[in-house]
């Protein structure tokens, strides 16, 4: 899945020792370009590079001259400077830093087109964000209901929003490519928003048309996932977890291309999901001609002897996981078994830390949407025709459970606009009052 781009031998050894210590099971191609200095043809090299694998081409700061190249290289190819003269001169743990914040570079570039009136996610050309973090994603708002809650929040009309997601629930808001403001989604208590200037205002634009100008963006993702789930060899069974959220939609669509009948999909229900969840994923797999088995986690039950689950205790999730297990178990999951899953690096420094490809059990779990943003997979969605879950359509950045900690003042607020946190009330009043007090979400808060 990943491919690192360095001048010459020495910087290749300085990257392999990093990545022997950092990315043990990466599987991670180390090129040289046998110490090519002239920026033309270096050029020519980086087009030479296969497109089945995000390539990060290093470069040292004496080599800075070979950032010239870097508008016209192909899109699979990154081209990132560190500050040491040589990548040789950086040590292992820094070298590891700068593969992080290169997979970033893909993964958060995005700039505005004036001539199209559109955002283009294209690393090569001048960027739109300042910042950024490998922890960052992208927040594409999809639907008129999702535009009207954030115009709500920040008491101002908008035309083509766009957040960026950063640390502690902060995002940046742009519109039609301007940085507007911010928006703190907080853990507890009601989100807020600061607006630093006016948006001007700019012709809205359909996500068909955003996916059309960015369709070599989304393809050469796509690519990437298909040539990397092609290359894992020995594989008789594929499951899929499918929670109705967009990762899960676009990674079955993936190993489907690949393996066709041989996918199986596979719906945990926790009894506190949302209802959209389990409709969405039996629409999606229905369309696919997927087969879905659903299997069931008592969390629900054991939120009575164990509490909601926390941040600091999310038992939840050894359930769901234990569940998952128990019946690929009943299966007879074995190495012939693959398990692929819709892990994306954005999510949390712990996924972003996993290999590709990792063993779990008996069986395989491969991730294939790694290098991939938030925005890329609703734009894939849209490309492949997929309906996407009403919650997306709402406004929400995440689905799962309605009493799951990771559940932030705005999906709380996105729920108490549109009635959502009603009709849970009226369904399980004693268990989301339990948990709109411990977020703090007292009834009659202000807007």
């Amino acid at each position: 899945m990943l491919r690192i781009v360095v001048r010459a031998k020495k910087d290749g050894d300085a990257v392999k020792a990093s990545l022997e210590t950092f990315y043990k099971g990466w599987d991670i191609e180390v090129v040289t370009l046998k110490g090519e200095r002239e920026p033309g043809r270096i050029l020519e090299r980086l087009q030479e590079i296969p497109g089945d694998r995000l390539a990060l081409f290093l470069v040292g700061r004496e080599d800075y001259r070979v950032l010239e190249v870097a508008p016209h290289a192909p899109l699979h190819v990154v081209v990132h400077p560190i500050k040491y003269k040589k990548v040789r001169n950086a040590r292992t743990i820094v070298i590891s830093r700068e593969i992080e914040k290169g997979k970033a570079k893909a993964r958060l570039g995005v700039s505005w087109d004036n001539a199209r009136n559109v955002y283009l996610f294209d690393h090569r050309v001048p960027q739109l964000f300042s910042d950024v973090s490998p922890a960052y994603d992208v927040f594409l708002p999809v639907g008129e209901d999702a535009t009207k809650r954030l115009e709500e929040l920040l008491g101002v009309g908008l035309s083509q929003p766009l957040l960026l997601r950063k640390m502690g629930g902060v995002h940046d808001v742009y519109d039609c490519g301007l940085h507007i403001g911010q928006l703190i989604f907080p853990d507890t208590g009601r989100p807020s928003a600061v607006l630093n200037r006016n948006p001007v205002p700019c012709t809205p634009t359909a996500p068909q048309k955003i996916v059309n100008v960015n369709a070599e963006a989304v393809k050469t993702l796509e690519n990437i996932s298909l040539r990397f789930l092609e290359s894992i060899v020995g594989v008789k069974r594929v499951y899929v977890p499918l929670s109705g959220g967009k990762d899960s939609a676009a990674t079955l669509i993936l190993a489907t291309k690949v393996w066709g009948n041989k996918v199986r999909a596979v719906y945990v229900d926790t009894g506190v999901d949302f209802p959209q969840n389990r409709e969405s994923a039996e629409s999606l797999a229905a369309s696919l001609g997927v087969e879905l088995d659903e299997i069931y986690a008592p969390v629900r039950e054991g939120i009575a002897s164990k509490g909601l689950p926390t941040h600091e205790d999310r038992w939840c999730t050894g359930l769901k996981v234990a569940a998952l297990h128990s019946y690929l178990k009943r299966q007879g999951a074995d190495e012939a078994t693959l398990v692929v899953v819709g892990d994306r690096d954005a999510e949390s420094r712990g996924r972003s830390r996993r290999p590709p490809l990792r063993q779990e059990g008996n069986w395989r779990v491969a991730a294939p949407l790694k290098l991939w943003g938030s925005h890329h997979v609703l734009l894939y969605l849209v490309a492949e025709g997929v309906p996407l879950n009403p919650l997306y359509m709402q406004g929400f950045y995440r689905t799962g459970c309605y009493v799951c900690p990771s559940l932030r003042g705005w999906e709380l607020y996105v729920m108490e606009k549109t009635g959502i946190l009603e009709k849970l009330r009226k369904k399980s009043p004693s268990l989301l009052g339990d948990f709109l007090a411990a977020k703090e979400w007292l009834p009659g808060d202000p807007d």
